[in-house]
């Protein structure tokens, strides 16, 4: 975005245009979160006030063009795929997994460049951690795992460097799981920048986790993002 403080000004200069557009709004969703120039939330009316909702949005400034998904069951924010789980009864849960967009070729550093060693396992470790962080259900990080996984190989990672990663993340997160549910256990000090990751993550979005929705009124999941 140019210079260092670019995204910060913009942060500031959508903050403020959020704040004067929301005190015009007729029907408000029920959730909503931004990032930068990307939106997220629940709608939880019709899809005709939400089209109304998006025009006073689309119209607020001359300069600020904007465009829509509205979905009912799944849609896509930034890297994140959210989706609603079945939790029984009349409620359901916000879930999410890894979103790959599909020009993502995971052209990640290449196995032959000229680096240190541990750069490559610091790179493989830090993608596996943010899809634990990201992914509701282990079903879906092992599918994001098995993906990312095939399109290293191609860039000359052996199958079984790979799977000594996965296994070190693993044990890992296993260990930061279980100090968690016993607090009196000693915390092992390598774990705390995968703590504070972690941490916040479920801070910046509390909806996100595992949190029962009622699904009456019917509710469509959306995204709003800035034309390019």
């Amino acid at each position: 975005m140019g210079r260092k403080y670019s995204p910060t000004y913009a942060d500031i200069y959508l903050a403020h245009w959020e704040e004067t557009v929301t005190q015009i709004l007729p029907i408000k969703p029920l959730l909503y979160f931004r990032y930068l120039d990307n939106i997220f939330g629940l709608w939880n009316n019709t899809q005709e006030n939400f089209l109304e909702f998006f025009n006073i949005l689309n119209t607020h400034h001359p300069k600020i063009k904007l465009k829509y998904n509205l979905q009912t069951f799944t849609v896509e924010f930034l890297d994140i795929r959210v989706f609603f789980a079945e939790s029984g009864g009349q409620s359901k849960t916000l879930a999410t997994k890894v979103y790959f967009k599909d020009t993502d070729r995971h052209a990640l550093l290449h196995k032959t460049s000229y680096h240190p060693k541990h750069t490559y396992r610091g790179l493989i470790k830090s993608q596996l951690i943010r899809f634990h962080r990201i992914c509701t259900f282990p079903g879906d990080v092992e599918e994001a795992t098995c993906t990312l996984f095939g399109a290293l190989r191609s860039r000359g990672y052996s199958g079984r460097f790979l799977r000594g990663v996965r296994v070190e993340v693993n044990s890992s997160i296993n260990k930061y799981k279980s100090d968690k549910a016993n607090p009196a256990r000693p915390s092992d000090p390598t774990l705390v920048p995968m703590k504070r990751q972690i941490d916040k993550w479920v801070l910046s979005i509390p909806m996100l986790s595992a949190m029962p929705v009622p699904m009456t009124p019917p509710l469509s999941l959306y995204s709003i993002g800035k034309l390019d």
